[in-house]
C-alpha cells in the first residue's frame, strides 16, 4: 500500500476520507510525540490553572476579573498572564508538531514508520520559530480589525449588522497561514497574502471542514473535560461549607489530575483540525497552483522516485 499523496484535488468528502487515512496509518508517532512534547506542557498548564483557581475560589474567569480588580491582587494577574503564556506556547507546539510529522510523512519514502526525535527535532523547531512570528502577526492584525469594528461600534451600534458577519468571514481564510508558511519557503508576510487570496476561493470548504472538524474535536473534548468541570462544580458548592478547607489538598489533587487529562485530551482531540486543514489546503495549492505540475518540471530527473512514494491507484479511485 503506498503512502498518501498530499498535493491531489479531491472533493470535500475525499478530504475528510483521507484525513482519518492519515490518522489511522500513524496515529501511534502521532500519539508518541504528543506525549514526549504535549503531556509535560498539559502537567504545568494544569499546576498554574490548579493555582489560578484557588485564588479565584473556582468562581470562573468572569469573577476572578473583577476580583483581580477589586482587590488589586497582583498574584491573579500574574497567574492569569501565565496561564494565557502556557496557552500560547501549547497552540504553538501543537500546531508545530502536527504540520512537522505531516511534513516527514509526506517526504520520507516510509512516511512515519520508524521516525525518531532525530528526524523531528530540526523540523520542528524552525516550524515552532515560524509559527511564533505567524501567530503574533495575526495576534496583531485581528487586534486591528477588532478595534477599527469597535470605533465602528462608537459611531453607531447598527454597523454591528454589517462589521460582525464580515469580521468573522474575514477570518476563515486565515486557516490556510499556517500550511501555507510552514510548508512553503515564502517570507511572512508574501505566505499570508497568498494564503488569504487562496482561503477566500476555498472559503465555503474551509467553513465546511472547520465546522465539521470543530464540533467532532468539541464532543472529543468535551468528554475529556467533563471530570475537570465536574470537580469545579462540586468545589464551588463545597466553598461554602466547613469542611472545604479540610478536603483543599485532596481535591487540589484531583483537580489537578483532572486538569492535565483534559488539558492533553483537548491537544489529542484537536489533531484532526490541522491534519484536515493540511489536505484541503494541499487541494487548493493543486487545484489553483498547479504545484505539483511546476514540481515535476523542477525535478524531472527524480519523477519516478516521487511516483514509487506516493499512494497506488486504489486510492486515486477515493
Amino acid at each position: 500500500m503506498g503512502k498518501i499523496l498530499f498535493y491531489k484535488q479531491r472533493t470535500f468528502s475525499e478530504i475528510v476520507n483521507v484525513t482519518f487515512e492519515f490518522i489511522r496509518e500513524n496515529w501511534r508517532p502521532v500519539l508518541k510525540y504528543m506525549v514526549y512534547i504535549l503531556l509535560p506542557l498539559s502537567l504545568v498548564l494544569a499546576l498554574v490553572m490548579n493555582e489560578f483557581y484557588k485564588i479565584t475560589g473556582f468562581s470562573g474567569i468572569a469573577d476572578a476579573a473583577s476580583y483581580g480588580y477589586n482587590n488589586e491582587d497582583i498574584t491573579l494577574i500574574i497567574y492569569f498572564l501565565a496561564v494565557t503564556f502556557v496557552n500560547f506556547i501549547g497552540m504553538v507546539l501543537f500546531h508545530s508538531l502536527i504540520f512537522t510529522l505531516i511534513e516527514l510523512y509526506n517526504t520520507r519514502s516510509s512516511g512515519l514508520s520508524g521516525i525518531s526525535w532525530s528526524d523531528i527535532r530540526p523540523l520542528i523547531w524552525k516550524f515552532f520559530g515560524k509559527s511564533v512570528a505567524l501567530s503574533l502577526t495575526l495576534f496583531f492584525i485581528i487586534l486591528i480589525a477588532v478595534l477599527v469594528v469597535g470605533l465602528l461600534v462608537v459611531a453607531t451600534p447598527f454597523t454591528l449588522i454589517l462589521t460582525i458577519p464580515a469580521f468573522i468571514a474575514a477570518l476563515v481564510p486565515l486557516a490556510f497561514a499556517y500550511p501555507e508558511y510552514l510548508y512553503g519557503k515564502g517570507a511572512l508576510l508574501q505566505s499570508l497574502s497568498h494564503s488569504y487570496t487562496l482561503g477566500w476561493r476555498c472559503w465555503v470548504s474551509i467553513f465546511g471542514i472547520s465546522l465539521l472538524t470543530g464540533l467532532i474535536s468539541g464532543v472529543l473534548q468535551t468528554i475529556t473535560s467533563m471530570p475537570q468541570q465536574v470537580t469545579i462544580l462540586f468545589r464551588a458548592i463545597m466553598a461554602s461549607s466547613n469542611d472545604a478547607e479540610a478536603m483543599s489538598p485532596l481535591m487540589s489533587f484531583i483537580f489537578y489530575i483532572f486538569g492535565v487529562i483534559s488539558s492533553f485530551g483537548g491537544y489529542v482531540a484537536s489533531t484532526v483540525i490541522p491534519i484536515a486543514i493540511s489536505y484541503l489546503y494541499a487541494h487548493a495549492k493543486e487545484k489553483y497552483d498547479g504545484l505539483t505540475m511546476f514540481s515535476d518540471i523542477e525535478n524531472f530527473d527524480r519523477l519516478g522516485e516521487r511516483e514509487q512514494n506516493q499512494e497506488q491507484k486504489p486510492y486515486d479511485l477515493i
